[in-house]
């Protein structure tokens, strides 16, 4: 992202030259309210302690941060507070720039007026579903995805989806004997598909034991197994003993070049769908209105981003009782594994999240749970 649309403390003071801020000039004028600094206010507007050029043609659409808050320079030539969808973007959105787009990571997002006349940036693939003009704009080129363990070792290269809507990276890989789809959402590439990998792995379900569920939902493992790790760390620290770590990518048992997602890297994709939602909530936007869910049916869902989330339940765990308690949601919901221990109690309980067209949520649950696996690609 360039500069200009984006300018921290440091950065900007360091572009304008202002670190320091004293002018001698018979135009200057003293003023307490910017640290005691010199400035002159035809020029220069002061933000706390902060110069700042004065906001004009140069500047129009840039974004900076003072004191914990983000100003956008609008096309009125003032400095103002910019919205939480301009600062995630950093960049100003209003009618000047009506259907500009900015490439962010294997999205492109596009300035509008959304049907309750509010200006923001939302991804491509929303445009003509929030009823107004639509953009075409080149996309990522990407190359192709790192080969990883298969009968094929391969992966296709990405293009553009068929539907007439929708434009956004999409790609194959193969692994364990299936082609999975993968999709770009914002700065990440994620599996659209739930793991259904089996090879050297000693124990998965499908839901309910029913295998047709296993092609159509994925499969669902416990943690240790999910993590490639021995199954004593279902009971202790896998972080502590060093088996898994909090600062590099921990592959489990996803492809070569693919890894078991953070808790932190979960939240960057809600974070990504939240700030680029232009009609639906974040789970109406992710969920895959093909997907059998149940009781929803005053949530239209969309799948605006290709992630196609499905509701294949989930097998559930009392670490009170220490017992099984069965299957359970099916049709209600999506649960999925983070390689994120809790911090509050982490010899057993990790952070997961389940996902339905109503909500996204986190949630500090047992690791002696069976859960689903989105893999997502290393950076």
């Amino acid at each position: 992202m360039s500069d200009i649309f984006k300018m921290t403390l440091v950065g900007l003071g360091a572009s304008l030259g202002l670190m320091g801020c004293t002018v001698t000039s018979p135009e200057t004028t003293f003023s307490d309210e910017c640290g005691g600094k010199d400035y002159k206010k035809d020029l220069q507007r002061c933000f706390g302690d902060l110069l700042v050029d004065a906001c004009n043609g140069g500047l129009v659409d840039s974004v900076f941060t003072a004191q914990g808050k983000f100003y956008v320079c609008r096309r009125n030539n003032t400095w103002q507070e910019a919205s939480k969808n301009e600062a995630y973007f950093e960049r100003g959105c209003e009618a000047g720039n009506e259907n500009a787009s900015l490439e962010y990571g294997y999205s492109t997002v596009v300035c509008i007026q959304d049907t309750s006349s509010n200006w923001k940036w939302v991804v491509d693939s929303q445009v003509e579903a929030s009823r107004l003009k639509s953009s075409s704009s080149s996309k990522p080129d990407g190359s192709s995805d790192s080969k990883v363990e298969s009968s094929s070792d391969t992966a296709e290269e990405p293009n553009s989806s068929s539907s007439s809507v929708a434009h956004r990276y999409e790609s194959t890989v193969e692994y364990d004997g299936y082609t999975y789809k993968t999709v770009g959402i914002g700065t990440q590439l994620w599996m659209a598909e739930n793991l259904r990998a089996t090879t050297g792995i000693d124990s998965s379900w499908c839901y309910n034991d029913e295998p047709k569920n296993c092609e159509i939902y994925g499969r669902l493992y416990t943690w240790s197994t999910a993590m490639g790790i021995d199954e004593k760390y279902q009971h202790q620290s896998a972080l502590k003993d060093g088996a898994i770590s909090d600062t590099s990518y921990n592959r489990g048992i996803c492809p070569k070049g693919w890894h078991i997602p953070s808790d932190d890297e979960w939240q960057t994709l809600f974070d990504f769908v939240d700030a680029s939602n232009g009609i639906a909530t974040a789970g109406q936007s992710l969920c895959d209105p093909n997907g059998a869910w149940k009781g929803y049916d005053n949530y239209p869902m969309t799948d605006d981003y290709g992630f196609s989330a499905i509701p294949g339940g989930k097998y559930q765990y009392s670490l009170e009782n220490n017992s099984n308690e069965g299957w359970k949601n099916f049709g209600e919901s999506m649960h999925v594994w983070s390689a994120t221990e809790s911090v509050d109690t982490t010899a057993t309980n990790v952070y997961t999240r389940y996902i339905q067209p109503t909500q996204i949520d986190r949630n500090d649950f047992p690791k002696m749970r069976r859960r689903y696996i989105r893999c997502v690609k290393d950076e």
